[in-house]
C-alpha cells in the first residue's frame, strides 16, 4: 500500500502548475520506499510466527508476538526519527535531482518520516492479522488507514 499511497500523491500533484513538486513527491516516495521495506520483515516474520502459534492453537502466543513485534517496530520507528536527518541527506545524495525537485522532496519527505512509527506497527498488524488468516482485515484496514492519510496529507502550497 505504500507505493499505492505514494502514486495517489503523484496523481494528486500532477494537477499543479510546477512540476518541480510532482518530481521532488516521487523521489520522496522512493525514498520512504527504500526504508519502509527495510523493515519488511516486521510484517513477514509477524505473518510465520502467529500462523505457526495459531497453528498450535496458542492464542496466548499469537497474542504475546503480535505485542513484542509491535513494540520493536515501535522502537525502529523512533529509531527513524532520530535519525531522520542523515536518512535524508544520504537518501536524497543518493537520487539525483535539481536544487528545486530536491527542495520539493525534502518538504515532502520531512512532512511524511514522522509516520515511521506508524506505518511500521501498521506493517505488525497486517502479519498478526494474515497469520490469523485474516486477510478481510488487512484489506479493511489498509483501506481505512490509506483514506484517513490522503485527508491529513501535506501538499504544497
Amino acid at each position: 500500500m505504500v507505493p499505492l499511497a505514494g502514486l495517489i500523491d503523484v496523481m494528486f500533484l500532477g494537477h499543479l502548475t510546477e512540476i518541480r513538486h510532482l518530481a521532488g513527491v516521487a523521489i520522496a516516495t522512493i525514498l520512504f520506499n527504500y526504508i519502509y521495506w527495510t523493515f519488511g520483515f516486521l510484517r513477514m516474520g509477524t505473518t510465520g510466527m502467529v500462523a505457526q502459534a495459531i497453528g498450535r492453537k496458542d492464542n496466548q502466543s499469537a497474542v504475546l508476538i503480535g505485542l513484542q513485534h509491535g513494540i520493536l517496530a515501535l522502537i525502529l520507528g523512533l529509531a527513524i526519527l532520530i535519525f531522520q536527518k542523515p536518512l535524508q541527506i544520504l537518501g536524497f545524495a543518493i537520487l539525483s535531482a535539481t536544487p528545486e525537485v530536491k527542495t520539493s522532496g525534502v518538504d515532502f519527505y520531512n512532512a511524511l518520516i514522522w509516520r515511521a512509527p506508524e506505518t511500521l506497527i501498521n506493517f505488525v498488524l497486517i502479519g498478526w492479522f494474515l497469520g490469523q488468516a485474516q486477510s478481510s482485515k488487512v484489506l479493511l484496514l489498509s483501506a481505512i488507514l490509506n483514506v484517513a492519510k490522503r485527508f491529513r496529507e501535506p501538499y504544497f502550497h
